[in-house]
């Protein structure tokens, strides 16, 4: 169990599937937040920086 603040950044176009956000839901016990990025591949920090600063910025708050 994860029970510390998360968000997951889920690429749209990183062509790696994984679990789907609701079988992934059950693991996190603590404040949880599910963002999906359209277009955005498997390197988010190098493809959208803004977007993946803005997440780590929403944790230290």
């Amino acid at each position: 169990m994860i029970d510390v603040p998360t968000v997951v950044l889920e690429s749209g176009s990183d062509g790696v599937a994984g679990p789907s956000p609701a079988m992934d839901r059950g693991l996190f016990t603590g404040p949880h937040e599910q963002r999906f990025l359209e277009g955005i591949g498997h390197n988010v920090p190098q493809e959208d920086p803004a977007s993946f600063g803005e997440a780590v910025l929403t944790l230290l708050h």
